[in-house]
């Protein structure tokens, strides 16, 4: 898979703190859903710190695993 871009990045970083927000448990977990290089998944896990400090020092995960569908989950069409 390649790299995703800087604006793929904050979308996915933006889309992990809702779905944090809205109740789930980790950041790790919820990162790990999503298909990505682990570079990226650092740099998203980076980006939402930047955004949300207090998420680190709620003693999240600072390594994420990588597995899941992340186009299909982000970028996907609506149907109408």
């Amino acid at each position: 898979m390649s790299a995703l871009t800087e604006e793929q990045l904050r979308i996915c970083a933006r889309a992990c703190i809702i779905r944090y927000d809205k109740g789930e448990q980790n950041l790790g977990g919820i990162i790990s859903s999503y298909t990505m290089n682990q570079r990226d998944a650092n740099a998203i896990l980076s980006d939402i710190y930047a955004k949300r400090p207090e998420l680190r020092s709620a003693g999240e995960e600072q390594s994420a695993p990588v597995k899941g569908k992340w186009y299909h989950a982000v970028f996907r069409k609506k149907s109408v």
